[in-house]
């Protein structure tokens, strides 16, 4: 999970993740990103990074007042993860009418 921080930022985090796949001996991996620009193109799309599937999802959303993880868990099978999880309480607002303020001034 990353904060959207510009295309350099994004290039680094897929790379993080892509070393993490290749640690863990994994083939596909997820990334999500939220984003504070409301002009940043959204949504799901499945990459390709070597022999690495990566499955990125990105959100618009306004104000972050706090990030908790609460719990992290994995399923190990043999000497590989298998599945990881983690669950985290987050803590945001959305402004509707933050566009609305632009477009009128």
């Amino acid at each position: 999970m990353k904060i959207w921080r510009g295309n350099e930022y994004n290039e680094r985090g897929r790379q993080q993740l892509t070393d993490y796949l290749n640690y863990f001996h994994q083939n596909k991996g997820y990334l999500l990103s939220f984003n504070f620009n409301r002009k940043k193109e959204t949504g799901i799309k499945t990459l390709t990074l070597g022999n690495k599937t990566i499955i990125e999802a990105s959100k618009s959303i306004d104000y972050i007042s706090s990030v908790t993880v609460l719990e992290q868990k994995a399923k190990i099978d043999g000497n590989k993860i298998a599945e990881y999880y983690s669950t985290i309480d987050l803590s945001f607002s959305i402004d509707e009418t933050r566009d609305n303020r632009k477009e009128n001034s």
